[in-house]
């Protein structure tokens, strides 16, 4: 290995839009679930790197996904340039995946 050290790169690689979220049952779920909030939600879904699936360990899911939908019901809708507003309005298209997402948590 430390013949080989010498001429290994540095690397940084793209892995394509289907970023998972990961809650393993000794996290802080608070955290965890803020976390999660400015993941999925940051410029309201839409960026590349926003998570697209959740994988959360069984000891933990009822508490993780009770806080999690508590936390997306408290987000304000609205524009942009209103005040106390979390989330704007999202592309016509991209609405619908959205309220799949919503769907399924609750």
């Amino acid at each position: 290995m430390e013949m080989c050290a010498s001429t290994v790169k540095r690397t940084s690689m793209e892995l394509g839009g289907n970023a998972p979220f990961v809650v393993f049952d000794d996290a802080d779920i608070p955290a965890a679930v803020a976390g999660a909030i400015a993941c999925k939600f940051r410029n309201a879904g839409q960026t590349c790197v926003c998570a697209n699936r959740f994988f959360v360990h069984s000891a933990v899911y009822d508490d993780f996904i009770s806080q999690f939908k508590s936390a997306i019901e408290s987000l304000t809708v609205g524009d942009g340039f209103a005040e106390n507003v979390d989330v704007v309005s999202v592309l016509k298209t991209a609405t619908q995946k959205v309220l799949l997402f919503c769907s399924l948590l609750i």
